[in-house]
């Protein structure tokens, strides 16, 4: 099967072509400065005919979405009535949900013929317990009775605690149960999970709750929010720009940084930004041991997965600490290196396309 995924970022389309037989992409590219119908089917027209011109059809094509609520809890294959249940959900996600949809209409014209197939990064945590979905609000008087937290790498952490499990089944030893699934990402995010079902996540309702990332400030008391509109006179656009553009561990910093630069760097200047990073990363992973009852696996994703090698013996030194008088406790580690768009195009060729789609796990 040749499997063409597409992923909508910022006005951007990266594409990643995979012939069959071959697990990594063989050509890739970027659509810059496409916005709107008709960009996109001018683009994916021309992106058609590469690959004609190249000897091989499209079988299949895999999109990645960022939001699809509670709706869309599994890999979605898109049919007649998929539109009008994306539609439903603009009101939750309006940045997100409607260039979604116009993007979707522009594949289908351009391969009308092509199953497509739709990914999304929430569908991990649809059936997250309610206890950890909920905020302390009155979401109905709010009028936004769908408010709750979810997480924004769901197919990260879906492909990880697979890696852990096939890691366990090839050693022999028992599938470990209670995982912390750590997504190293511009924005990171901790996930524990007890047997592949996702118990406590660190995002929110939008990826600016949690852990601090590249750009964004991570979990701040609201009560700030309302400083700066006070004493700056600053409106939404100017607080999302400073929270989610201008702060973080670039903010902490003084200059743009990347994480991995962060984890990795001897540079006494990120010291501090390296020193938060870590603490309120522990502090979550934390969190989701309580939630877990004990610990047996943490499983490293995202494109600074690699970082894992100087993170994850600080992580497992602090967190046994916790298990005085333990001496003999092991916590696998595990650590996965796909990228996105490798993870994408596993999805579909791995699951039935009977089961895609039917609500099936």
């Amino acid at each position: 099967m040749n499997i063409m995924t597409l992923n909508l970022i910022s006005g951007r389309v990266h594409y990643h072509f995979f012939p069959s037989g071959h697990v990594e992409s063989q050509w890739s590219g970027c659509m810059e400065n496409a916005h709107g119908f008709e960009d996109w089917r001018i683009g994916l027209a021309k992106l058609r005919q590469r690959t004609q011109n190249s000897g091989h059809t499209t079988d299949a094509i895999g999109v990645r979405l960022l939001y699809g609520g509670s709706t869309f809890h599994n890999p979605w294959r898109v049919t007649a009535e998929t539109e009008s249940e994306l539609q439903a959900l603009s009101a939750e996600a309006p940045l997100h949900v409607p260039a979604a949809i116009e993007f979707i209409r522009a594949i289908r014209e351009t391969y009308y013929n092509v199953p497509l197939f739709l990914l999304f990064e929430t569908a991990f945590f649809t059936d997250m317990p309610e206890r950890e979905c909920r905020y302390a609000l009155d979401v109905n008087s709010l009028g936004m009775p769908n408010l709750r937290r979810y997480g924004y790498h769901g197919l990260f952490h879906e492909a990880a605690c697979a890696c852990a499990r096939d890691f366990s089944y090839k050693e022999g030893s028992f599938f470990s149960e209670r995982c912390l699934s750590i997504c190293l990402e511009t924005q990171p995010e901790i996930v524990a999970v007890d047997g592949f079902h996702p118990v406590m996540v660190s995002s929110g309702a939008t990826p600016l709750e949690g852990l601090p990332g590249q750009t964004n400030s991570g979990e701040l008391d609201a009560g700030i929010v309302m400083m700066l509109v006070q004493k700056k006179k600053w409106g939404p656009e100017q607080i999302n720009h400073a929270l989610t553009l201008k702060s973080g561990l670039s903010g902490i910093a003084g200059r743009p940084v990347q994480l991995d630069e962060v984890l990795e760097s001897d540079d006494p200047s990120l010291r501090l930004a390296r020193d938060v990073f870590r603490h309120r990363l522990l502090l979550a992973c934390g969190s989701g041991v309580a939630v877990l009852g004990g610990l047996d696996a943490i499983i490293f994703s995202g494109r600074y997965a690699s970082s894992a090698h100087c993170l994850g013996p600080w992580l497992r030194e602090h967190l046994k600490r916790a298990y005085q008088g333990r001496s003999e406790l092991v916590i696998h580690e595990h650590i996965l290196n796909h990228s996105i768009d490798r993870i994408l195009a596993d999805q579909i060729r791995w699951r039935p396309l009977l089961d895609i789609g039917l609500g099936k796990k």
